[in-house]
């Protein structure tokens, strides 16, 4: 049986665009993990990838290696659609 949710009390109120600043570090913080996150699984590949070429590998799942590797692809590619679009 589910139960039933009664609308909060200020949703008749129109919204106002303004920010919540009690709400701002929690979004920072979930998009900076977000970036690391995927900066890690960019450098995670990228950095295996171009190992294997070479006949190696490495089975260490931490390095910072893989978050350099990743930010920088990131920024590579952010910077070269910034500057396809113009």
């Amino acid at each position: 049986m589910m139960a039933h949710l009664e609308p909060d009390d200020d949703s008749d109120k129109p919204r106002s665009g303004r920010v919540e600043f009690s709400k701002i570090p929690e979004v920072a913080g979930k998009v900076i993990l977000g970036f690391v996150a995927t900066a890690y699984a960019m450098g995670f590949l990228i950095t295996n990838i171009a190992l294997a070429g070479y006949g190696a590998g490495t089975v260490e799942l931490i390095r910072a290696e893989y978050i350099l590797a990743g930010s920088s692809f990131i920024l590579l590619c952010g910077t070269a659609s910034l500057y396809c679009v113009q």
